[in-house]
């Protein structure tokens, strides 16, 4: 059984946590864990994710912010 987890990125450079995390899936065991990577626009990262064997998609990401936290935040967000 393949594991699928849907991993959402706030950004599609390569740099930081994002290399971070390619590398741990990297080193997963072959056919054990195919994510599913969403990225919120084209970027190097998207590549060398597709390289890895994840699969890839391009969709506009929600940026959640501290002020979002409360019902009003919360209910702006709803409206987006």
């Amino acid at each position: 059984m393949t594991i699928r987890p849907l991993i959402l990125q706030p950004d599609s450079e390569p740099y930081g946590a994002n290399r971070a995390l390619l590398r741990s899936i990297e080193a997963m065991p072959a056919g054990a864990v195919r994510p599913v990577v969403v990225f919120p626009y084209e970027g190097a990262a998207v590549a060398e994710y597709a390289a890895a064997g994840c699969e890839v998609e391009i969709a506009e990401l929600a940026v959640l912010r501290r002020s979002s936290a409360g019902p009003a935040g919360l209910l702006a967000l709803a409206k987006q």
